[in-house]
């Protein structure tokens, strides 16, 4: 049991760092096109990057209170809003579609059971 959850941690990874290659390619390109200046083409990704090193330690503390499941839920419902505000200008069809998907990742947190 515990060498195959190993695994699936393995895998997992394994995609992990195969988009985040392609999210740092992708975001460098957008950057430079958008950008004023060649310079600023990869900030959106540092910015990104020092974020999550600022912002670690508070949400450790915050899940020490609370508990894991329930602070990942509250990270999936941040994410959610952040998706949801992203669709707003391609239309209420592509909208529905994302806040059902939404409403299904919500459910499936909700399955595992009490925190």
């Amino acid at each position: 049991m515990r060498s195959y959850a190993l695994g699936f941690l393995a895998v997992g990874q394994g995609f992990y760092l195969s988009a985040m290659s392609v999210d740092l390619t992708v975001t460098a390109l957008a950057g430079a096109l958008i950008s004023p200046s060649p310079m600023l083409a990869t900030l959106p990704m540092a910015l990104i990057s020092i974020g999550s090193v600022l912002v670690a330690p508070v949400v450790s503390r915050f899940m020490s209170k609370i508990g894991a499941k329930r602070m990942f839920l509250v990270g999936a419902l941040i994410a959610a809003a952040g998706g949801i505000s992203s669709y707003f200008p391609r239309g209420a069809a592509a909208l529905r579609h994302y806040v059902r998907a939404i409403f299904y990742v919500i459910l499936l947190c909700f399955s595992h059971g009490p925190p």
